[in-house]
């Protein structure tokens, strides 16, 4: 089942056929106790306002793109040793790959929650910006607090998916993360 809002109420897109089942019902629940800020015209057409938000590197392709990524506007020989070191092995260079922990536990960092604006919204960015990424992001909705979910109770709690841009400043990321504790990343 399918569902948008349209003046501030939640509503079914869904043929009036289809039977509400646990999920949609959940779902729809969601989406009515956390509405969008309607005082602010460039979030009212939100479908529900996030009460947290997680970023999760689930791929390791994704991994060692970033780790390319940075090392080009950060460590610009490093990167270069890479790209030569590839086309002379025909390898990835390993020190661009995930280190071990990636591989036994989800590594995530928790971003603004209230940072989220609808579709067409103006997005604004700061002065010193000078290179400004947009990166297209899978969002799992899910209908109940987990906790050390196992990845079954975690499958049942997802209620919906929505797909958004994420949004960053790269050319100051690496100083901003030096300001903060890594223990409060993940």
């Amino acid at each position: 089942m399918r569902f948008h809002r349209v003046g501030g109420r939640v509503a079914s897109v869904a043929p009036e056929s289809d039977e509400p089942n646990g999920v949609s019902l959940l779902l729809r629940r969601v989406l009515e106790e956390n509405p969008p800020d309607e005082a602010d015209p460039e979030k009212r057409a939100l479908p529900f306002q996030p009460r947290s938000y997680r970023d999760f590197m689930l791929f390791e392709r994704h991994y060692y793109g970033a780790a390319a990524g940075m090392t080009s506007l950060y460590r610009p020989l490093v990167n270069r040793l890479a790209g030569l070191f590839t086309t002379v092995t025909g390898s990835d260079f390993p020190f661009f790959r995930p280190h071990a922990l990636w591989y036994k536990q989800p590594i995530f960092y928790q971003s603004n929650h209230l940072a989220f604006y609808a579709d067409g919204a103006s997005i604004t960015y700061p002065s010193y910006c000078d290179y400004l990424d947009a990166e297209l992001e899978l969002g799992v909705v899910l209908g109940k607090t987990l906790y050390n979910a196992s990845p079954d109770e975690a499958t049942a709690a997802i209620v919906g998916f929505c797909v958004f841009n994420d949004f960053s400043v790269r050319n100051v990321q690496m100083e901003e993360m030096a300001r903060y504790d890594v223990h409060s990343l993940h």
